[in-house]
């Protein structure tokens, strides 16, 4: 007869002396506790571990080159550390040379990374010369926020390589731009000029986008502007991409920064040019954008020039096309683009698309699956404050009254309201079927 494997273990087992018990059908058994023998092998003593010595922490060197030293002046002048790897602070320098026209060697270094607030840090700009063998430093601006909500001055959150950089605004001194980040998306823009000896702020700019400012020669003359982003991306929410798109100049005047804004003429101008640059601003202050690019095109005709003149027309060209842009490329709104743009007719053809029985329900698709949804009150508050300069300058203009009638209803179903609008519209534009419809189905 065949042995099975588990009768040869129990017999090896008790051949052996092993006093453990084999029993198969008592997994569980408590193990006795095994027999003295004459002779006891001998402790083996537990190993030993070997002690590691930690890692001596070597700082990174400062590379022998004028960048290297720059930037090391800088960090030690700070007295700056490194943060941590999940900590937020100023983690270095970053220095890069001027371009000068004569042999001087300037460096400006600056501090990157992400400022703390607490203990607070603010970003640094300094301007070094080489001296002989040695560096001097020339000046220094700490990027601090003032206490004025009007002009808080440059003071980026984050600085990275490349965030300040040097431009050409004018021959007559060195130019700082600074490009920085604040919070989750905001940007900040600065622009400083440096005159040997030291640096001055002469734009600072805040905008909830990046991308905040640039510099561009506007009118070919070689002095470059500053073109800031003065745009609204908070017509309802910032996600939901609708904005009120707006750009404001600031150039260089021979001695300072100066804002352009539209202004009237000198006595000098003829009248029939006064009477276009009026004509171009009340259009302007109006809101219909569509009419400021066509009336620019008779400034064409006009020989006489004054400083005036060409800046209204810079910018009423420039504020014009950048209006007429944001209703190409799918709008995310397209009736807020038309409107901001000042052109009633494209907005009639929308408000025409849907229909007055479609218009004037809780469910408009105006509305419902728009970008709009759940903003309603704010649609017809965005809606008031576009079309009231614009029946100010023309008070016949149906299709504003129309549209603020509609603002009314989504507002608060305020019937009064916007029966009393949409039939002013119907009465200024009797042949509009729309206005008419609309009429009929709001008092019925």
């Amino acid at each position: 007869m065949q042995m099975k494997p588990l009768s040869i273990v129990c017999s090896l087992a008790a051949l052996l002396f092993v006093l453990t018990g084999c029993n198969p059908t008592t997994p569980d058994a408590t193990p006795t506790a095994p027999a003295a023998t004459a002779t006891t092998a001998p402790a083996t003593e537990p190993p030993t571990a070997t002690a590691i010595p930690e890692p001596t922490a070597t700082p990174t060197p400062i590379p022998d080159t004028p960048k290297g030293q720059v930037e090391g002046l800088l960090y030690d002048s700070l007295k700056l550390t490194k943060p941590a790897t999940d900590s937020i602070g100023i983690e270095g320098v970053y220095a890069f040379q001027l371009e000068t026209a004569t042999e001087q060697e300037l460096w400006l270094a600056h501090t990157i990374g992400i400022r703390n607030f607490d203990p607070l840090q603010n970003h640094v700009l300094a301007i070094y010369e080489k001296a002989g063998e040695s560096w001097q430093e020339v000046t220094r601006v700490e990027l601090a926020m003032r206490d004025n909500p009007e002009d808080p001055g440059v003071s980026p959150d984050y600085l990275g390589e490349g965030t300040v950089t040097q431009v050409q605004v004018e021959p007559e001194h060195r130019w700082i731009q600074v490009e920085g980040g604040a919070g989750a998306h905001s940007g900040v823009y600065g622009l400083f000029s440096f005159d040997g000896t030291a640096l001055t702020e002469e734009v600072s700019s805040f905008s909830s986008s990046p991308g905040v400012g640039r510099i561009e020669d506007l009118n070919n003359d070689g002095v470059a502007e500053v073109l800031l982003d003065a745009s609204d991306p908070y017509v309802f929410c910032y996600a939901c991409g609708v904005r009120l798109v707006q750009w404001a100049i600031e150039r260089w005047d021979g001695t300072q920064m100066i804002s352009v804004t539209l202004t009237s003429l000198s006595d000098a101008a003829p009248a029939e040019v006064k009477t276009f640059n009026q004509a171009l601003i009340d259009l302007a202050q109006a809101g219909l954008w569509k009419d400021v690019l066509t009336k620019l095109e008779e400034a064409a005709t006009f020989s006489y020039t004054e400083p005036a003149l060409e800046w209204n027309l810079i910018y009423a060209r420039l504020n014009g096309e950048a209006r007429q842009g944001a209703t190409t490329n799918e709008p995310a709104y397209p009736l807020l683009a038309q409107l901001f743009y000042g052109d009633y007719d494209a907005v009639l053809e929308i408000l025409r698309d849907v229909g007055a029985d479609a218009l004037f329900i809780p469910e408009t698709p105006l509305v419902v699956g728009a970008a709009a949804e759940g903003w309603e009150p704010t649609l017809a508050d965005w809606i008031d404050q576009s079309v009231a300069p614009a029946l100010t300058h023309n008070p016949d203009l149906a299709t504003a009254y129309f549209l603020r009638g509609w603002g009314a209803y989504l507002r608060e179903h305020d019937m009064a309201a916007a029966v009393a609008d949409v039939q002013k519209a119907a009465e200024l534009a009797p042949d509009e079927e729309l206005f008419t419809k609309s009429v009929e189905f709001l008092t019925e």
